[in-house]
This record gives structure tokens, C-alpha cells and sequence, in this order.
């Protein structure tokens, strides 16, 4: 994955959200020679997890509670934490809906959405089988907030034991679209949320609902 072909495939997907007459949100100007996960950045970044999540986690069960929340649940995170992460970090990102390529000796594919199945979920006002949510940063970087858990929860045997235990932690992916090993390939199908609008999926109540109660 590099940043030529990641923003040409980020650019088809603004181009077909617009085609499906979604809305699109306000447009991002990238500069990629920025960084925000930097020393500075990384620490903001985990402070406001853990000023609206990790403070209130005080034991164990209830962080097996919500790290299982994670792996399902990665639309309203996203869309929850968008607006403290773009403020605390001075940042602007796009709410980016797509999937995941493994080019490695498991060919695996993960979330796997396409066009034909946005046009399916819109005319049949559906929820998606699969789908997979990340921020795309107007440095290039990208922020996955829940898809390391969910690919130990896969490929992990004692996943949950583990979990239980405490014995697995809540990881992040933060990193420039550059940096991320050749076999890893972020697929950008969507921009926005409105195509979960669309589908009657509503992300502010939903998000609100799940995460309000976290919040101080």
C-alpha cells in the first residue's frame, strides 16, 4: 500500500459516494508530509482514550466487557471518538468505510464490502453482512481503532481466556498509509456516514447509547 494507490482508490470512493447520493462530508485537504502520531501525538491520542474510556474501566470484567464491544462495534466507535480525536490532535479525517487485504500466505480478506453490496444495503435499506470503519487523517495516516482485537479474536485460540484474564490489551493502528508492511492494504469503498443514515442505522444514537455513559 502506498499513498499513490491508497488516494486513488480514497478518490473512487468519494466519487461513488457521491454517485449513490450520499452525502459527503466537509473536504480534507492533505498534506502528507504532516504527522500527528508523532511522540506528542500518540501521547493525545492515548490520552483521550483514556480520559473517556480507560478511567472508567476500573477491572478487569469491565474491560473484557468492552473490548468485546470493540470487535463488533467499529461504525459507532469511530464515529464517537472522531470528534474528540480530530480536536485534542488539530486534525481533520475522513470517516472511511471499506475493508481489509492480507497480500501473505493466508490471502485473507477482512470486513470484505463492495459497490454492488453499498447498492444492495441502499436499495433494500439493510445493514451490511460486513463492513470495516477507520479515520483516514489529512497526513495520510491512518487510524484503526478496533481491528487488531478483532484479528486476535480470529486467529487467537485462547482469544477469550486470554481477554478474561487480562491478559491481552486494546491495541491501535496508527500509522502513515506509507509505513504499513506491503502485505496489509486498507480498501477504501465509502467516505461518510450518511450511507448509515440511509440504511436507517442511525450512528449518533446508536454511538450516544453505547459510549455516553463514559463520559464525564
Amino acid at each position: 500500500m502506498t499513498i499513490d494507490s491508497y488516494f486513488k482508490e480514497l478518490n473512487e470512493a468519494i466519487d461513488f459516494t457521491d454517485s449513490m447520493g450520499l452525502k459527503l462530508p466537509k473536504k480534507v485537504n492533505f498534506d502528507y508530509d504532516k504527522r500527528y502520531f508523532t511522540k506528542e501525538g500518540n501521547y493525545k491520542l492515548i490520552k483521550v482514550y483514556n480520559d473517556i474510556f480507560q478511567s472508567k474501566l476500573i477491572n478487569v470484567s469491565d474491560m473484557y466487557e468492552f473490548a468485546l464491544g470493540m470487535i463488533a462495534n467499529c461504525s459507532p466507535l469511530h464515529y464517537f471518538l472522531k470528534k474528540y480525536l480530530d480536536k485534542e490532535l488539530g486534525c481533520k479525517s475522513y470517516f472511511t468505510i471499506g475493508y481489509i487485504l492480507f497480500d501473505d500466505e493466508r490471502g485473507n480478506c477482512y470486513h470484505k464490502i463492495t459497490q454492488e453490496i453499498v447498492k444492495d444495503c441502499l436499495n433494500n435499506s439493510k445493514f451490511p453482512k460486513d463492513h470495516h470503519v477507520w479515520l483516514t487523517l489529512d497526513s495520510g495516516e491512518i487510524l484503526d481503532l478496533t481491528f487488531p482485537l478483532t484479528y486476535s479474536s480470529i486467529h487467537d485460540k485462547n482469544f477469550n481466556k486470554s481477554l478474561k484474564q487480562g491478559e491481552i490489551g486494546i491495541s491501535f493502528i496508527n500509522r502513515h498509509v506509507n509505513d504499513f508492511q506491503h502485505s496489509m492494504t486498507y480498501k477504501p469503498i465509502l467516505i461518510g456516514e450518511d450511507f448509515f443514515s440511509k440504511i436507517g442505522f442511525d450512528l449518533e444514537d446508536i454511538s450516544y447509547a453505547m459510549y455516553n455513559k463514559y463520559i464525564v
